[in-house]
């Protein structure tokens, strides 16, 4: 798969599920960045517990590197 298609398909994902806000879309580099939303609920109504770093483990199975971090206080 291209560097282009999975750019294209991470963008896809994020605007899809409504969890993820899109922070920078990578102009010049095959890099996308997005932040977690705070209170994420699925379909039911129910709070989701996952994280960042919860979503970097299921990604590697899939052999995508996806780095997680947590940003300083004053960095927003």
């Amino acid at each position: 798969m291209s560097q282009n298609y999975k750019q294209c398909l991470v963008l896809i994902l994020v605007w899809i599920t409504g969890h993820f806000d899109l922070i920078g879309g990578g102009k010049g580099l095959p890099v996308v960045a997005f932040a977690l939303k705070p209170n994420r609920k699925n379909k039911d109504g129910d709070e989701l517990s996952y994280d960042e770093f919860d979503i970097m483990d299921r990604m590697k199975e899939f052999h995508w590197q996806l780095p997680a971090y947590n940003l300083p206080k004053n960095a927003e």
